[in-house]
């Protein structure tokens, strides 16, 4: 039976258009919870930093300053589920449960196509991970712990990582969903991914316009890598393929907040 979270209608079809579209692999949705929700959400997060909730991250989600590597100074994050949260934090258990409703409107909606992952898309001597071309992607009921609350202290970074890796190895991590609770302005998370050479558009999604898509100096054009600044705005949710496309949070003057979703896929069987 198909579960009802199926037909909440989060998403829109920009979403599901970028995620497939083999050049920019990402999408961008604005206004997600409402306004009305990002000050509560604030308060729950910022109330479960002070409560010591949240731990500096681990090698495969981290961060560091360019001039100190204390903890003091780094990344932090809690992996958390709606459940756990309900008392406690309960406008940040809301936006889990939405988020965690998402795997069942892809499966109905977007019918994600699996891609190769070729050697040397982001790493030297990585193997290609074998699909059929047509594979479709079908996700799995969200765990306990899908959702990563996260902490960025004013002038740290988030360094660049691959959500759908782990240790260097596949994690069965699909799609990303960074949800942007508070970030200064000017503040910009970076997604990277091997060009196909079949842009044409050159969209804006600075400051709350739509697609931004440029390439970073000699080396990227030279290494066919495409890098996306895309501004983190309260409330807007950012999805990209976790496999697929490097994301960093680069220095910022303020501390920044967010909530990423990781959407992961059942097994190649399923129905």
């Amino acid at each position: 039976m198909e579960d009802e979270r199926a037909d909440w209608d989060q998403l829109d079809n920009e979403v599901f258009t970028g995620l497939n579209n083999s050049e920019y692999l990402f999408g961008v949705l604005d206004g997600f919870m409402g306004k009305e929700w990002v000050d509560t959400i604030l308060e729950d997060v910022k109330r479960m930093v002070s409560l010591g909730r949240l731990q500096v991250g681990d090698p495969d989600f981290e961060a560091r300053t360019s001039s100190s590597s204390s903890s003091s100074s780094c990344h932090r994050f809690a992996l958390v589920g709606h459940s756990e949260c309900k008392e406690e934090y309960p406008a940040l258990a809301e936006l889990l449960e939405q988020l965690e409703a998402l795997p069942f409107e892809l499966n109905k909606k977007c019918a994600l196509k699996r891609t190769k992952v070729t050697e040397g898309d982001f790493r030297e001597g990585e193997e290609e991970l074998g699909c059929e071309d047509d594979e479709v992607v079908f996700f799995a009921s969200p765990s306990e712990i899908s959702c990563a609350v996260s902490h960025i202290p004013a002038g740290t970074c988030r360094e660049a990582c691959i959500d759908g890796r782990s240790r260097g190895e596949p994690n069965g991590r699909e799609v990303s969903f960074l949800y942007v609770i508070s970030s200064p302005i000017g503040s910009t998370v970076q997604l990277r991914r091997r060009s196909t050479g079949v842009a044409e558009s050159n969209k804006n999604f600075q400051d709350g316009n739509k697609y931004s898509i440029r390439k970073e100096g000699d080396e990227f054009v030279h290494n066919n890598i495409i890098t996306s600044d895309v501004a983190l705005v309260a409330d807007r949710l950012i999805a990209y393929r976790s496999l697929l496309v490097s994301n960093e949070i680069t220095a910022t003057t303020e501390d920044v907040f967010s909530v990423t979703f990781f959407a992961s896929a059942c097994g190649k069987d399923a129905p």
